[in-house]
């Protein structure tokens, strides 16, 4: 029997058994399921001098472990190797998640003998101004609740003239298409650092008529794209010339 530390963790019961590979099913765990990408968030925040993008970096992390894939690795070791062949996507909202994965953050800095001070301000600091705005947001009731976090440009990353070229480039590469292509412009976005993950609304808001929900999502988190779709994209994305002001 598990513990009550384990509450929130896989329940093996809502978990299904496929002989196919592809298949994802949907999953609520506090776990870390982008490890490269923790280690990358704390070797960088050992060296960012600017708190601003210290920040930013942090919630890039963190919106992109909303919604992580993963392989069987974390399953087959709760269950024994009962369900070798499937990929989960973690849905834990975030005021659950998000505590866990600072945490996290925090004590594997403690563990350092160095160049640990900063980090841990920076983790602080991101933690205590993500509960105060939780609390502004859950003081103002129903009706005003997130409004601001509805609009697409909530999740663009850098000073005012990365957004909006980002913006602009994204249009470029997604108006008058749907599904596949439109995930493939926004997944490349987010592992770029240019935007935290959207949610679909936030994007069918921005660029209108992207196609069903179901395989837009699909698309995203199958992650099924050639080398030269994205380098293709990657292109556009990072085009050589200094923001618009």
């Amino acid at each position: 029997m598990r513990s009550k530390e384990d509450k929130d963790l896989i329940s093996y019961d809502d978990v299904r058994y496929s002989e196919s590979d592809k298949d994802v099913i949907d999953v609520k765990t506090c776990r870390i399921l982008r490890p490269l990408g923790f280690k990358v968030l704390l070797s960088k925040l050992n060296s960012e001098k600017d708190e601003l993008k210290a920040l930013e970096m942090i919630r890039a992390y963190l919106e992109s472990e909303k919604g992580a894939t993963t392989d069987n690795a974390i399953i087959n070791l709760l269950a024994d190797e009962k369900y070798p062949k499937m990929r989960f996507v973690n849905i834990t909202d975030e005021g659950q998640l998000w505590p866990f994965l600072l945490n996290e953050c925090k004590i594997e800095v403690e563990q350092r003998k160095q160049h640990k001070d900063r980090a841990l301000y920076y983790l602080s600091t991101f933690e205590a101004r993500w509960q105060r705005g939780k609390a502004s947001t859950g003081s103002q009731g129903g009706a005003k609740r997130g409004r601001s976090n509805m609009h697409f440009e909530s999740v663009l990353i850098g000073d005012e003239a990365k957004k909006k070229q980002t913006l602009e480039r994204l249009h470029k590469l997604i108006d008058g298409r749907k599904g596949v292509s439109v995930a493939l412009a926004i997944r490349e976005a987010v592992e770029g650092g240019l935007i935290t993950k959207p949610t679909f609304r936030q994007v069918k808001a921005e660029f209108g008529d992207i196609g069903a929900e179901s395989g837009y999502n699909n698309a995203y988190r199958n992650n099924a794209f050639t080398s030269e779709e994205r380098n293709g994209v990657q292109k556009i994305l990072n085009e050589d010339g200094a923001p618009k002001q």
